[in-house]
């Protein structure tokens, strides 16, 4: 008997486990995208003002915002270094391309492409901000709900 509370328990904990692991993953897209934004604001206000080279705008960027991905945006490895990002696929594409043309063009070019980008972005991450809250608390709650029923249908 003994044995079965402490099983129905581990696999009540793990109905929340995975509702925290799914709001976790909620936030960390909002906060992918919210880094996005500053990463591509950071671009254009560098090629604009400073007209500084790509890696010494992203060292600046990413001494003050640490993200897994910034040894690959050093390397110029902006496959890889999209990987690092949890964005949906339509919007890693046009962010790849983005990255793949960077540095091709004129500095105004440049500029309207980030302010381009960054406009789709910032709309990205409103929506993701006003529903990041529901999600997380949706998951957590669907996690302690479903892991709470277990443990009464099974005691």
């Amino acid at each position: 008997m003994i044995l079965r509370a402490v099983g129905l328990s581990f696999l009540a904990l793990c109905f929340v486990a995975a509702g925290v692991w799914f709001s976790e993953k909620g936030k960390k897209t909002y906060r992918d995208l919210e880094t996005l934004c500053l990463l591509i604001d950071h671009l254009r206000n560098e090629i604009a003002y400073s007209r500084t080279e790509l890696s010494s705008c992203f060292s600046s960027f990413f001494s003050v915002h640490a993200h897994p991905s910034s040894e690959s945006f050093f390397k110029n490895d902006f496959e890889d270094a999209l990987r690092a990002f949890d964005l949906p696929a339509d919007l890693r594409e046009e962010v790849g391309f983005f990255f793949a043309k960077l540095g091709s063009s004129a500095a105004e070019e440049e500029v309207r492409r980030c302010e381009k980008l960054l406009d789709k972005l910032e709309k990205r991450f409103e929506k993701a901000k006003a529903e990041a809250p529901g999600r997380t608390k949706t998951a957590l709650t669907l996690g302690i709900c479903a892991g709470a029923v277990l443990l009464l249908l099974f005691l």
